[in-house]
């Protein structure tokens, strides 16, 4: 499994739009190079959405690719 996919993994519980989240992933996959990458593109996304619950699910992933950037870091 990716670090991607782990992440993803991870945010599961807490995703309404899980399978919304999951098709935005896969269609970033193939447009980026790492973590950092995905991480700017799903803000990019979260300016662009309108559903309410929808922003608040890549604003989960969006915490949690962040919190691994910060682990990978240190």
């Amino acid at each position: 499994m990716g670090e991607i996919e782990e992440i993803l993994e991870r945010c599961k519980p807490y995703l309404v739009n899980l399978r919304r989240v999951e098709e935005i992933i896969n269609e970033l996959k193939e447009k980026i190079s790492g973590i950092q990458e995905l991480n700017f593109k799903l803000k990019e996304e979260l300016m662009k959405a309108e559903d309410p619950t929808l922003k608040t699910d890549l604003r989960i992933l969006i915490s949690e690719l962040e919190a691994k950037v910060k682990r990978r870091a240190t």
